[in-house]
């Protein structure tokens, strides 16, 4: 039966017809054909298959657009565009025949009806997938069936021949879930497991997002945090933890929590310690990392008869603290022994200087020669106790709101007036800088210390670059603002095997150095929260950095 439509939607009427008889007879493909309403003339046309057996045009899939359903005497329901271009196929054992299209269940999508050679009633969903196969009637007959409305559902009413004798059945089609509705108890043995089944998946849920969140509140502790069972094996370590070690949890996961913290000096002692859980009080061992030794102090807590919560904090620099602290004193005092004759010797040299000349007159430039080098060394040592002092009387920061391109600018002053001609200082200060809070008479020694130290790195000839800007560091999951502060020089570099030696007192690569001078700007860092880094390479110069945080109460001191 032919169909008049607007097919493609473009405002002018279409007649779809297929053949249906004549040519399969010859064994050659019918046509499916679509003409112009008005004309009759061929628009677009198909021969495919053999004989065409119902056709059906309608949007099936609800995409928008009208598609072309085809039954065919090859076994084979095939969907065509409205350009006649084959979309899909659905293949059968017999012939097949499109009977209807529609909703019939109710549920808002389209079905596909067929009927088969061999009296078979098919359902097709939009997918093109089989959801009802049923035998009607006995016999190799198609089966007819008509649309009967019963509200928002379909009925199929079947005609059934047998012999002279005419019958009818009316079958409504059911959605799957208002099978299960009528019997309660199958709704029963489904619900109670998917039941179960959400019950664990929110139960998993929860447990995953618990973890999650107290993992990330044992990564703000600022001590490094273990957790061990009752062989003293590694279940978890926080952040904080694995940068104190230099590890990460795969490599330390169930491996002895002795081997990763100390040495095999205090191995026996810290097993010993950590075997007993009436021991409570605090166990302080030395660690060797990257050949350093640090003091590290570990406390701690039993959570139940197996496992055990390991806090660890690194004493380092207070144990150097009170050991600089317990001889400040007697070193102090030591200074002032050793600086307090020099100012004797100078003025008793330089007396004695004044004399010779006027005994000898021209003939004294061989003395003078031997006088000055002795006043040389004594100016030498006097400015090393002048720093060793400076060091040991450093007092606890006085903050105070400073524009650090300010201080900058007052540290590089003096030395612009005596550079010599080949060296040069180049200066790039961070714009829109906030004030940061510091002591600034501290923090000229240290810029003096690192200017100096550059300047002598250079010699006669080279560059000098200091530069300023405002940083964000990210530190145990926390964004921090800092004040760096970064001075170059393109002087000889510094040997790798010197690097490590730099903070320890008196250690100098320098003729005349005391070995004070970044020892004495470690310090005021420290009490200032921040950090000093150092990077060289021989043979083209050497970086020092400082970074001070903006907001102290942030901060942990390192």
């Amino acid at each position: 039966m032919p169909c008049c439509i607007d097919i493609d939607r473009d405002g002018l009427i279409e007649v779809v017809v297929i053949e249906e008889a004549g040519l399969a007879d010859n064994r050659k493909p019918n046509s499916l054909l679509i003409l112009e309403g008005e004309t009759g003339e061929i628009e677009h046309y198909i021969n495919t298959g053999e004989k065409f057996f119902g056709m059906k045009v309608c949007d099936y899939n609800r995409d928008g657009r009208l598609e072309i359903i085809t039954g065919n005497t090859d076994g084979k329901m095939r969907v065509f565009d409205d350009s006649l271009n084959k979309i899909q196929e659905v293949s059968f054992p017999t012939s097949v025949k499109v009977l209807s299209v529609c909703d019939f269940d109710g549920d808002g999508t389209n079905e596909i009806l067929l009927s088969t050679r061999n009296s078979k009633l098919f359902i097709l969903n939009e997918q093109l997938k089989t959801i009802l196969e049923q035998n009607i009637i006995p016999g190799e007959n198609f089966v007819r069936a008509d649309i009967v409305n019963c509200g928002r559902r379909k009925k199929l009413l079947f005609k059934v021949r047998s012999d002279s004798i005419s019958s009818y059945k009316l079958m409504s089609v059911v959605p799957v879930v208002q099978i299960i509705n009528r019997k309660p108890y199958n709704f029963i043995i489904i619900a109670v497991p998917l039941m179960v089944l959400c019950a664990l998946v929110i139960a998993v849920i929860y447990y995953f997002r618990l973890a999650a969140r107290l993992r990330r509140v044992v990564n703000f502790v600022p001590s490094g945090l273990f957790i061990i069972d009752f062989k003293n094996k590694i279940a978890f370590m926080n952040t904080r933890a694995a940068k104190m070690f230099h590890k990460e949890m795969e490599e330390v996961y169930s491996k002895p929590f002795i081997d990763i913290c100390t040495d095999d000096k205090e191995r026996k002692v810290l097993d010993k310690w950590l075997a007993n859980p009436e021991v409570q009080k605090s166990f302080t061992f030395d660690s060797i990392l990257d050949g350093k030794t640090r003091k590290l102090e570990a406390k701690k807590r039993v959570l139940n008869n197996s496992n055990k919560v390991v806090l660890i904090e690194d004493k380092t620099g207070k144990y150097t603290s009170d050991k600089i602290v317990s001889w400040a004193g007697f070193a102090q005092k030591l200074a002032h022994e050793v600086k307090n004759p020099l100012s004797t010797i100078t003025l008793t040299l330089q007396r004695l200087q004044s004399l010779y000349r006027k005994e000898l007159g021209k003939s004294a430039g061989g003395l003078d020669t031997y006088a000055n080098s002795i006043l040389e060394e004594v100016d030498r040592l006097r400015g090393t106790t002048d720093r060793f002092m400076r060091f040991l009387s450093i007092e606890k920061p006085n903050f105070e709101l400073n524009d650090i391109n300010s201080l900058i600018e007052a540290a590089l002053e003096k030395y612009d007036r005596i550079l010599p001609r080949g060296v040069k200082i180049k200066k790039s200060y961070g714009k829109n800088i906030p004030s940061v809070d510091c002591d600034s008479s501290q923090i000229m020694v240290l810029l003096n210390n690192l200017i100096e130290n550059g300047l002598e790195a250079v010699g006669g000839s080279g560059v000098l670059s200091v530069r300023s800007l405002l940083v964000e560091k990210i530190i145990d999951g926390k964004i921090g603002k800092y004040i760096e502060v970064s001075i170059e020089d393109s002087g000889a570099g510094i040997a790798g095997k010197d690097l490590p030696n730099l903070y320890k007192a008196f250690y100098t690569t320098k003729e005349g150095g005391t070995g004070l001078g970044l020892l004495i700007s470690r310090q005021i860092m420290e009490q200032h929260k921040g950090e000093i880094s150092i990077q060289s390479k021989e043979g083209i110069g050497t970086t020092v950095t400082i970074q001070l945080p903006l907001d102290l109460n942030n901060v942990e001191a390192k």
